[in-house]
């Protein structure tokens, strides 16, 4: 999977002209869905029928929903097809074993918003019909087809219906964020990623500070990953006049545990909260029950990123570490919580701990797993890669930076007219670019998240 010519030219290109000389919003949508199942088929092939599958299964159970008569059964029909169509792809041994020749990119995705579709048909009072072409596109609009994010019907289907009329302003705004989200793979997670597969190709002379320098740096790496696809999904949806939800909220700057799930893949966290932790309880509950609701819905989640057993460990940590906080901050005394060391150290340990976690999330073989780990408690040596280092320190700055100023969401996600204003946008765009050209890898662009 790489960010090739046919998706930015024919995609990109021809279909906004077509879309903007196109006046019915009807066909508008049917030109996006077209372009979606094109670009799914370009990549993937045969496997658009897994696509096809899902939309079909969505909007005819959404329809016999909207009817009376056997509403339980047609609903526990469309939601038993998709979780099967997702377990016999996604945990068979071949998928597990070799995912990228088994599972079609995006399945747990396009299965998820399958399913929150035919919730929300079922929970409404009042059923909404939406047209085949509304819901089709919903699943497949190929932005957010392969990595998220999330939405869901009722807010996409209304940024389908509105006439979006060609732009300047918007079409400069979304170039920026997709020139920015190329900086954000091409340059930071691609680069860091480098440092990374080659330390752990030599993982048995890994030195403990060496293994935490890598733990960070993936985190680091996976964050400007999957960041760079979320937006890049907003820029390119943006484009189109489609506005698409933000999934990132600097995570790693979180006070704790329950404040990074509020800030990471926030899409996908409310979905479990949503479908899956609120009907089973959720926190109007007994606290057994609660830290019971809480395990399942992590456990869910790792297992939602694969069938190995490391993702089910990384869900279980988790869920761990999130109940002990609850129950540990439940009776802290006031002075505690208010102290500001305090408070600085548990927000470095949190960190830590998410970055130590991520290497359970990206090693697979167990015996390496608790090798790493084993080395990285015994403090033999103290040697460092230098490069790796360098990485770290100019990455922490960046981000520091950037949050500090808020340099992104003014100058990236904003447009405004005044002198000023410009020249600062003028700067950064070109930093950008310069960045681009003298930093960027020949990877082959592929996202982490598009194996999940």
């Amino acid at each position: 999977m790489t960010v090739s010519f046919i998706y930015i030219v024919i995609l990109i290109g021809i279909s906004i002209a077509l879309y903007y000389s196109t006046p019915k919003a009807a066909l508008r949508n049917s030109l996006l869905l077209s372009a979606s199942l094109f670009f799914y088929y370009a990549f993937e092939g045969e496997k658009v029928i897994m696509l096809l599958t899902v939309i079909l299964t969505s909007f005819f159970t959404g329809k016999l929903l909207c009817k009376n008569g056997y509403k339980k059964y047609i609903f526990a029909g469309g939601i038993l097809i998709n979780i099967l169509l997702l377990l016999t792809h996604k945990y068979t041994l071949a998928a597990i074993s070799n995912p990228s020749s088994s599972l079609p990119v995006g399945l747990s995705f396009y299965t998820f918003q399958s399913i929150g579709y035919i919730v929300d048909i079922q929970r409404k009072k009042d059923k909404e019909i939406y047209t085949f072409i509304e819901v089709a596109t919903f699943i497949a609009f190929f932005p957010k087809l392969l990595a998220g994010p999330l939405e869901r019907v009722d807010s996409f289907v209304s940024e389908l219906r509105k006439k979006s009329s060609y732009n300047g302003k918007r079409m400069f705004k979304a170039s920026k964020i997709i020139i920015f989200a190329f900086v954000c793979k091409f340059v930071f997670a691609d680069n860091l990623g480098y440092y990374i597969d080659n330390a752990f190709q030599n993982d048995t002379t890994l030195s403990s500070i060496n293994i935490f320098v890598t733990a960070t740096l993936f985190s680091f790496q996976l964050f400007f990953d999957f960041y760079a696809y979320s937006i890049l999904a907003i820029g390119i949806a943006l484009l189109y006049g489609i506005k698409l939800s933000v999934n990132f909220n600097y995570p790693y700057f979180s006070s704790s545990f329950h404040d990074f799930w509020k800030r990471w893949n926030i899409t996908l966290t409310s979905w479990f909260r949503d479908y899956i932790y609120i009907p089973l309880g959720g926190d109007r509950v007994s606290d057994i029950r609660w830290a019971l609701n809480v395990m399942i819905v992590f456990l869910i989640s790792g297992a939602w990123h694969g069938g190995a057993f490391n993702y089910i460990l990384w869900g279980f940590l988790h869920g761990i570490l999130y109940i002990t906080e609850r129950y540990s901050c439940r009776y802290l005394p006031d002075y505690y919580k208010e102290n500001k060391i305090l408070i600085f150290s548990y927000r470095c340990f949190v960190f830590i701990a998410l970055s130590l976690l991520w290497l359970i999330f990206r090693i697979e073989n167990s015996d390496v797993l608790i090798q790493i780990f084993k080395r990285l408690f015994l403090f033999s040596s103290w040697d460092i890669h230098v490069e790796m280092a360098g990485w770290l320190i100019f990455t922490i700055l960046c981000m520091l930076t950037f949050t500090k100023y808020r340099i992104i969401e003014k100058y990236i996600f904003n447009v405004k007219n005044t002198p000023v204003f410009i020249l600062k946008e003028i700067f950064l765009i070109n930093l950008l670019i310069i960045l681009l050209l003298f930093f960027s890898t020949s990877g082959n662009g592929s996202f982490i998240y598009f194996k999940f």
